[in-house]
């Protein structure tokens, strides 16, 4: 039993005595079968109903609260073709240097909403970067991606809307429509580049410490290592947070 099951059935004693069901608060995990299902369209004579709005608040809420550049209705339980995109002016200042923002035609673009949305290849070059992705926690590695897409669907009011996209918006549209076909990012990955993001901090921790236990925190949305500090600090236990959120489809 890995370090996740164990620490599970140790809080097993603070669950609550009813089952929660979808759509979540949270971002499901790989393992999950509803990351592998392909999602079905939504009748566009329910996208007004309560049923249907009440996960767009979900969706939408977190993807403010967590900052994400997308997320599907899958990663939070619900095999429907829907996903949120935004790109905020924090992504921008924290997630990209000026080269990349140049370079990708990277800019602000509002919260949307996307229902039963179809891409077409506009342009069939790729370009490779690294992806990650909140249903995929702390692992990344580089995906080829096609350059230039067109977007059409709807939006949670029941119109009809279409984009073009290039570079980055790009691919995290592609990102996010593979998530409603079933398809993760390392189906597709150069699994050479695939790496975990703490890989540092593990390192360092392991120099004077002993790496005691990997754990997520759902609340926080954060991954925590917990390690015991060596015989001369033997009192002690520490946490170091690392401020992994499960923040991008495409963290940079």
């Amino acid at each position: 039993m890995n370090v996740f099951r164990k620490y599970w059935k140790r809080m097993s004693v603070f669950r609550l005595p009813y089952e929660i069901k979808p759509p979540y608060s949270h971002i499901i995990q790989i393992g999950d079968p509803v990351l592998r299902d392909s999602a079905v369209n939504v009748n566009r004579d329910d996208i007004k109903e309560e049923k249907i709005q009440k996960l767009i608040k979900i969706m939408t809420s977190i993807s403010i609260n967590d900052n994400l550049f997308g997320l599907s209705a899958p990663q939070v339980g619900v095999p429907l073709r829907v996903f949120t995109l935004q790109i905020t002016e924090n992504h921008i200042k924290s997630a990209f240097t000026p080269e990349e923002i140049k370079k990708y035609d990277i800019h602000v673009l509002p919260l949307q909403v996307w229902i039963n949305p179809e891409i077409r290849i506009i342009d069939y070059r790729t370009n490779v970067q690294a992806e990650s992705c909140g249903s995929i926690l702390s692992l990344k590695a580089h995906v080829k991606r096609y350059n230039k897409i067109s977007l059409n669907g709807f939006d949670e009011n029941n119109n009809a809307k279409s984009i073009e996209a290039t570079d980055f918006i790009a691919r995290v549209i592609q990102h996010e429509v593979d998530h409603l076909n079933g398809i993760l990012f390392t189906d597709i990955m150069n699994s050479k580049s695939l790496c975990n993001v703490l890989w540092k901090e593990i390192n360092e921790l392991n120099a004077s410490s002993r790496i005691v236990n990997l754990k997520c925190d759902p609340t926080s949305q954060r991954i925590i290592l917990v390690a015991e500090l060596e015989p001369v600090f033997r009192s002690a236990t520490m946490q170091l947070d690392v401020i992994i959120k499960f923040r991008s489809a495409v963290s940079r």
